[in-house]
């Protein structure tokens, strides 16, 4: 799925794609944990390449990996799309091209890339109409 289906859809669905910020904070809670578990890797808690599935699995399927919130998911299966473009983070030396600056954001890992991006931290960037079936996308709705 594109940026542009994902968005399409939770407007038509009356809500939004996550910013980059509520997804993290719904990925790793109040602290600085690596994954949504904790420090650890674990590929019981996540469908990654370590976890042998080598496909996308029915959301919920590793009810182990949930965050502190109860977020399934946030870790592996697929990457998701989050609301904004990206952008080096304040203070960051990182610079990107004039070429990457309509890229999106895809956040936490895939069941085709390995643990590294699964990570909570991890930014993945892509051109907005690119699709994947590695790419999927959550829904957030206002209070």
């Amino acid at each position: 799925i594109s940026f542009e289906d994902a968005e399409a859809y939770c407007l038509w669905k009356g809500g939004r794609l996550p910013t980059e910020a509520e997804w993290e904070r719904a990925a790793r809670g109040e602290t600085q944990r690596a994954y949504p578990w904790g420090n650890e890797f674990d590929p019981n808690r996540a469908n990654t390449w370590q976890s042998g599935r080598r496909g996308t699995a029915p959301a919920g399927s590793y009810p182990l990996g949930a965050s502190p919130f109860g977020a399934e998911d946030m870790a592996g299966n697929v990457f998701e799309w989050v609301e904004g473009f990206f952008e080096p983070y304040p203070g960051s030396r990182f610079r990107i091209s004039e070429s990457e600056k309509h890229y999106r954001v895809l956040r936490g890992g895939s069941w085709n890339f390995s643990e590294y991006y699964a990570r909570t931290t991890h930014r993945f960037s892509r051109s907005g109409g690119d699709k994947s079936r590695s790419f999927g996308f959550r829904l957030a709705r206002n209070p």
